[in-house]
């Protein structure tokens, strides 16, 4: 995946992506608060496998899965693959969490996900 994006980017581009990491069994991780949620979380080597559900109209389910290498937000795969360091986008950062603090006050204190971006040079 990460040597597609590389090779799609034209230099200056931007990769935005999203990293699971943090509590994945936190209340509102479960609940589906934020619009998703994950289950079935099952230590693999290096990393978690679980079971994301999208609650949407209509609903659906997708596999994920979060290695240590990722979680960790380390710039050692974004290097590898010729992409600049993470820049990550936090959560208090945003309008739509700032617009409804109380909302999201939870996600703030324990994140589940991060968006980064990283640029190819």
């Amino acid at each position: 995946m990460w040597r597609n994006a590389s090779t799609q980017l034209k230099p200056g581009g931007k990769l935005i992506n999203i990293r699971v990491v943090g509590s994945l069994d936190s209340a509102h991780v479960k609940s589906g608060k934020y619009g998703i949620s994950l289950s079935d979380l099952t230590t693999i080597p290096g990393g978690v496998r679980y079971k994301v559900t999208a609650h949407i109209e209509p609903p659906f389910e997708f596999e994920g899965t979060t290695l240590e290498q990722s979680a960790n937000l380390s710039n050692e795969i974004n290097h590898r693959h010729g992409l600049g360091d993470l820049e990550v986008l936090k959560p208090e950062d945003t309008e739509v969490v700032r617009s409804d603090e109380a909302f999201w006050g939870d996600f703030v204190k324990e994140p589940f996900c991060f968006v980064l971006t990283s640029k190819k040079p």
